[in-house]
């Protein structure tokens, strides 16, 4: 009788614990995005940042979907031409348009810019492309001021940022994680 007791007993905390673990776990959310590779970077390295844009977003708890339209939001990585003529600011990689607090539904990513900035810090092309791509797509889920004086929504990244990169550790916080999350789930 012991015996049965004690399989009973390890039964119940088995499916109690399964039971916590299914509710513990959040869902990750779904997020649709176009990337538009007007610039005609490498496929290759686009792929390779589109990956890393990915499993950033899946750290933050969000699953991202590429698409070729119909996309809540849409990334064009410019050339310099179209760079020139769309965006005064020099020093940046990339910028995200929006109105008041609400997020916009276009970003863009400067490539020439990625392809300095990843000459300048000796960084892979793909690891640099992959955080601005991720940082501009915050900008569009975060409300207005989503600078943080860390991680991957930094205002400007250093040797450090970019060490943090390619180990996988270039994220959002905790909180811009949440916020975004959020966002997402009254979106629907």
């Amino acid at each position: 009788m012991a015996k049965a007791t004690r399989i009973l007993a390890g039964s119940l905390v088995m499916m109690v614990l399964g039971s916590l673990n299914g509710t513990a776990e959040a869902q990750n959310l779904t997020l649709t995005v176009r990337l538009r590779n007007d610039a005609r970077a490498p496929e290759l390295h686009v792929a390779a940042a589109k990956k890393q844009v990915t499993r950033i977003y899946a750290d933050a708890g969000i699953d991202i979907v590429w698409v070729a339209s119909g996309a809540r939001i849409t990334v064009a990585l410019l050339s310099r031409e179209q760079a020139d003529l769309m965006h005064q600011m020099k020093d940046v990689m990339g910028y995200a348009p929006a109105s008041g607090t609400d997020g916009g539904r276009f970003a863009y990513v400067l490539n020439h810019r990625v392809d300095e900035v990843s000459a300048g810090y000796r960084s892979a092309k793909t690891i640099v492309l992959g955080a601005a791509l991720a940082h501009e797509m915050g900008h569009l889920l975060l409300p207005s001021k989503p600078h943080s004086s860390s991680g991957l929504m930094r205002e400007k990244w250093g040797q450090s940022d970019f060490r943090d990169a390619n180990r996988g550790e270039l994220l959002f916080t905790p909180e811009q994680a949440r916020v975004m999350r959020e966002g997402l789930e009254i979106g629907r």
